[in-house]
């Protein structure tokens, strides 16, 4: 059982027997865990602050230091940049995060000293995890290592595959011999030149997984050499569900309100299917879940980056993912929205606003919208319901991301959001139609232009 506030917006759910887990947010749109948003405390922009509350029994304790907060338990830092750079749990175990430039996630050490490693190519589409254990045999060293590697088929993982080698390391007396490394590395090298020269080509990997897919985000399929799988997904694109050739289910998954895994409803091995909400590949080496160009975790139900297009996107919860997980998605760990396209627009000429430069108000868009004269805004909205139910016969629907706004014919560009009564306050809103317009539709007003090639058709009309 599920319950919305007055704005529709998802506050919390009743599990099995009679637990309830909330999804409560204060006036800015932060997360809490607790109805009367107790648990945490957070700073402008979503940042964590020093604080001098001693918070007691079910609210948790926080100090002081650069973004501290001890929730759960647990303490989690930040660096400069805003990434989480360090968790310390109950027992005392330190997990420590490590970013490229880019912000994207490079390193993980967790407690037990392994280290979780990513790369990723030009579209931030990760191509290789590797997980290395270390272990001390008196003077020796060894490393027990685990690389899996991914290839994409555009936006969807389409193979992934595992190798795994050890390699021993001897220890002189101060240092490390890192030679069996490359010596592996050369033997490899050699051997695939072999191979090439002998016209054999690379053999294909024994674990090899395909992905199928089927013109979205949604996983279909499953395919390795030992069997196939048939994907049973939601009506959110959710796989809850995995069929063996024979029709037999051996795979069941449920998640709660933040993402989290029902263990009490599960069924089969955790991750013979990764995918949890849409467009997130779960990691079980660190607990987070891969989301493209950022990471969630559903322990806290936020990203552990900031959003790469910061304040472009016009939302104050940097760390945010959607408010109603029920019905939304952030399939790529940025802003999107949604717009239905006028009779006079065409998806191959990209969109604009009707007359850039106006100058009008943001009230004045929101009363009257582009009729007349036209407006320097483009409306969107954050909630793909609401264009649904304008939506007309024949009306095409399109989905962009913010990131892809590029300035006007005038080189103008700005996003405001204000789809909730926070941000419509904030933009200087009152009470009134316009702050109703803009609550009610979840809207977004763009300034500047979206691309043909940026444009996603989601209802061809």
């Amino acid at each position: 059982m599920y319950s919305y506030d007055q704005f529709s917006n998802l506050v919390s759910a009743k599990e099995s027997g009679f637990e309830t887990i909330f999804r409560s947010t204060d006036i800015v749109g932060n997360l809490y865990e607790t109805k009367d948003c107790s648990d945490r405390i957070y700073g402008a922009g979503s940042r964590l602050e020093k604080s001098c509350i001693n918070l007691k029994e079910k609210r948790n304790k926080y100090q002081g230091g650069y973004g501290k907060l001890i929730t759960k338990g647990r303490q989690f830092f930040y660096d400069e940049e805003g990434n989480l750079a360090k968790k310390i749990e109950p027992d005392g175990g330190t997990w420590t995060y490590l970013y490229f430039g880019n912000g994207m996630l490079r390193e993980v050490t967790r407690p037990d000293k392994s280290c979780v490693s990513f790369q990723y190519d030009t579209f931030g589409r990760r191509i290789e995890k590797s997980v290395t254990s270390i272990h001390s045999k008196g003077v020796s060293e060894g490393r027990q290592q685990k690389v899996i590697r991914f290839l994409w088929n555009g936006n969807n993982l389409f193979h992934e595959w595992e190798e795994k080698c050890t390699v021993g390391r001897r220890k002189t007396e101060n240092k490390v011999d890192f030679k069996a490394d490359y010596i592996l590395k050369l033997e490899k090298r050699e051997e695939e030149k072999a191979k090439k020269e002998a016209g054999q080509g690379e053999n294909i990997p024994d674990n090899l997984i395909t992905w199928v897919f089927q013109d979205d985000f949604i996983p279909r399929g499953k395919i390795t050499k030992d069997g196939n799988y048939s994907i049973i997904s939601d009506y959110l694109g959710t796989p809850v569900e995995a069929y063996d050739e024979e029709g037999k289910k051996v795979w069941e998954r449920n998640l709660d309100i933040y993402g989290r895994v029902k263990t009490e409803e599960a069924l089969g091995e955790k991750n013979l299917i990764p995918f949890r909400f849409q467009g997130q590949y779960e990691d079980e080496e660190t607990g987070l879940y891969y989301n493209r160009f950022r990471y969630y975790s559903p322990e806290e139900g936020c990203y552990t980056q900031q959003d790469p297009i910061g304040l472009a996107g016009g939302n104050p919860t940097l760390y945010g993912y959607v408010c109603d997980t029920n019905i939304e998605l952030d399939l790529l760990g940025l802003f999107k929205v949604w717009r239905n396209l006028r009779p006079d627009e065409v998806v191959s000429d990209g969109l604009s606003a009707k007359l850039p430069g106006r100058n009008m108000s943001i009230a004045g868009h929101l009363m009257n919208g582009s009729r007349h004269n036209g407006a320097q805004f483009i409306s969107t909205t954050t909630d793909p319901k609401v264009i649904e139910k304008w939506n007309e016969p024949g009306q095409r629907i399109v989905m962009f991301d913010t990131d892809d706004v590029i300035p006007d014919v005038l080189g103008n560009k700005n996003i405001i959001d204000v789809s909730t009564p926070e941000k419509a306050r904030a933009a200087g809103l009152k009470r009134g139609r316009p702050y109703s317009n803009a609550v009610s539709s979840k809207e977004v007003l763009v300034e500047g232009r979206v691309p043909a090639n940026k444009l996603t058709i989601t209802c061809p009309g």
